[in-house]
């Protein structure tokens, strides 16, 4: 247990160790007061609005019917973590004491004299703090003082204590052979029973300790939330460009058609053409003109499948060298088709390029649709 010596104005003397914190209270009996006025059922903050010392932490005791005010607590010791029970220097006498000598580090000397009170049944202590130069000035004050106190009462009795100085109870111990009296160390005394503390802290590390754990949990939460958050937020943005690419691919496959066979197209796209598609297309276009107002014309890619059911000759049964195309036109100049045919003909016998040509129209339709087959190395003659 650490030992501390205080006033009410400073810290004097700290012996830090494990454990709560015992405080000795040095209070001057000048200073002292007698509070006639309270009943000593007071609560702490009761008696420190009556008194005045409403920022301060008041130190008093009802002892023999009246309340005794000895003063105020330093306040770096309310402020500490620790556990604390603060008592006075006198409590650690045993009744028959009349003079008490604690020497604490070494050097600072608490010393006390029992007087008798104004009151015939109430004992006043006149305590006081002394230092020392070294372990020699200990012993040789207080032998000097203890000598004075023997020759003064026959009956003193005094209780000397030396606080974790093994070297100096030693040395003392042999300055006081002579007289008759030994020292002891000062953890051999406790205060006296049915004494209540002037104050007293419980040790708040734990509760410390819990509410540092519950703010690093919180903490931790928050963490894991805005994780989770970020990771949600980054699986949305996923999914929104997943849709956006659907989308995507959708309005393309409505443009260009949905392409059923990706691999056939690939082979396509290696396959060289033995001419360009722009002169077979517009071959095909000026054909179409002679049969009417011309609307579009559609390449039909070698090796392609043609899905319609009228066409005339399927892309995957032409000859090397043979391209398909189909002409479209809004209307016909000759709507009978034995006059298309017969101009058809005509058409075949004067353009030897053109292999086959045929009205694939689908009947109700208003369009009339013609389905060319051509040699491509002719067609540039």
């Amino acid at each position: 247990m650490s030992l501390l010596l205080t006033t009410s104005r400073h810290i004097v003397y700290e012996a830090p160790a494990s454990g709560d914190l015992e405080v000795m209270y040095v209070s001057p009996s000048d200073t002292r007061q007698v509070m006639k006025h309270l009943q000593g059922n007071e609560t702490r903050q009761e008696m420190a609005a009556r008194t005045g010392m409403v920022d301060q932490i008041p130190l008093w005791r009802y002892t023999n019917g009246e309340v005794v005010l000895f003063g105020t607590l330093v306040k770096s010791l309310s402020e500490r973590v620790q556990g604390a029970k603060v008592w006075l220097a006198e409590d650690y006498t045993d009744k028959e004491d009349t003079v008490f000598y604690y020497v604490l580090g070494g050097r600072h000397i608490v010393h006390g004299v029992k007087e008798q009170g104004d009151e015939a049944h109430v004992d006043d202590w006149r305590v006081t703090i002394l230092k020392a130069e070294n372990d020699e000035g200990v012993a040789r004050l207080i032998k000097s003082s203890l000598n004075d106190q023997l020759m003064l009462s026959e009956h003193c009795h005094p209780q000397i204590a030396v606080h974790n100085n093994v070297p100096l109870l030693e040395k003392l111990n042999a300055e006081l052979e002579d007289v008759g009296q030994k020292a002891v160390p000062f953890s051999a005394l406790k205060p006296r029973l049915g004494l209540r503390p002037l104050y007293a802290q419980r040790n708040n590390s734990l509760l410390l300790i819990t509410l540092f754990f519950i703010m690093f949990m919180g903490m931790m939460g928050a963490v894991v939330y805005a994780l989770l958050g970020y990771m949600q937020v980054r699986q949305v943005e996923g999914d929104i460009r997943d849709l956006r690419g659907q989308i995507s691919r959708i309005e393309i496959n409505k443009h260009i058609g949905y392409i059923r066979e990706p691999q056939q197209v690939l082979e396509e796209i290696k396959t060289k053409l033995d001419q360009q598609p722009s002169a077979v297309i517009d071959a095909g276009a000026r054909l179409g003109a002679l049969f009417g107002e011309l609307n579009r014309v559609v390449f039909r890619l070698p090796g392609a499948e043609d899905t319609r059911a009228n066409n005339a000759a399927s892309s995957e049964g032409l000859e090397e060298g043979q391209y398909k195309v189909s002409v479209f036109l809004s209307s016909a100049d000759q709507e009978m088709l034995t006059a298309q045919e017969t101009m058809a003909k005509k058409l075949v016998e004067h353009m030897p390029w053109v292999r086959v040509l045929k009205n694939v129209s689908t009947p109700g339709n208003s369009q009339v649709e013609f389905d060319v087959v051509m040699q491509a190395e002719e067609v540039v003659r």
